[in-house]
């Protein structure tokens, strides 16, 4: 549902341009496993630069 959303934006959000990062992405897909988590960009880092 999202795609078929994102398809009719005239551009992709900014926001959405972070998942063709790779560092990024995976801390992103942290705080999505991991909701309530204690993030912070320094936890996040570390184990975004540890998984590659």
């Amino acid at each position: 549902m999202v795609a078929e959303v994102l398809k009719l934006l005239p551009q992709e959000p900014a926001w959405l341009l972070g998942l063709h990062d790779p560092i990024v992405s995976r801390s992103l897909a942290m705080i999505h496993a991991e909701p309530g988590g204690d993030w912070s960009v320094d936890s996040l880092a570390q184990l975004a630069l540890s998984s590659s």
